[in-house]
């Protein structure tokens, strides 16, 4: 008995056992590229050797270098120098162990512009395995600019906690969200609890009430700072 020859519509195996057409493979390998290369995040694939495989046009983004002149160096190269070695020996431990020293989901770090500037970064790495070798991909951004300004809100902070003036940050309902120490200390209370989420115009004495109130309305209505005394 002969046995009908198999259609060039190829059939293969997934992990589930379950078969899925070529066509269907080619259909997802064709959306994996859309999304690698449209990517706004820099995305790197290395080896088990830390030599980088692929990598998307976001990486120029970051780095300053377009992906081909990234493709086939090491990924520690774009790494300063101190940071190399620790790379190199936890990369090791991992491939013979499994031993993680770091949450793969968020790691930042410091990498090297193209220009000599550090660029500080955040990565998030995943493993996969394909002809029996060992790939790791992570995709990163560029969180400088959100560290300078989360800097800048902890320093605005700062200054508005060590204050001597009290100062009273209210929603447009004017809800209290946030007192400073000077304001616990002039109503004489340790708990921010005992005046967030209260009104603003409950700290008033009730015969200035009315005259906060229509201030407050008029700082909504036309944006201007308002200095009064109550």
């Amino acid at each position: 008995k002969q046995t009908k020859p198999q259609s060039k519509k190829d059939v293969r195996r997934n992990s589930d056992g379950e078969s899925t057409s070529q066509q269907a493979i080619d259909e997802r390998e064709v959306l994996y590229h859309l999304v690698f290369e449209n990517a706004t995040d820099a995305i790197l694939t290395i080896n088990e050797d830390d030599i980088i495989v692929s990598a998307n046009v976001a990486t120029k983004n970051i780095f300053g270098y377009l992906p081909d002149e990234m493709i086939g160096r090491t990924l520690v190269s774009f790494m300063p120098e101190h940071l190399r070695q620790p790379h190199f020996h936890d990369m090791q431990e991992y491939l013979e162990s499994g031993k993680k020293h770091v949450d793969w989901e968020h790691v930042e770090h410091p990498c090297l512009h193209k220009d000599g500037k550090e660029v500080l970064v955040e990565i998030s790495y995943s493993e996969f395995h394909r002809g029996g070798k060992r790939f790791f991909t992570g995709i990163i951004r560029d969180v400088t600019e959100r560290k300078q300004t989360e800097a800048r809100l902890l320093r605005l902070f700062n200054a508005v906690q060590t204050s001597s003036d009290s100062i009273v940050i209210t929603d447009t309902q004017a809800n209290i969200l946030e007192v400073n120490d000077a304001t616990l200390r002039l109503y004489k209370t340790e708990n921010q609890n005992d005046l967030i989420g209260r009104s603003a115009f409950e700290v008033f004495a009730p015969e200035f009430r009315k005259k906060a109130y229509a201030d407050f309305s008029r700082v909504l209505e036309h944006g201007k700072v308002i200095k009064e005394e109550y």
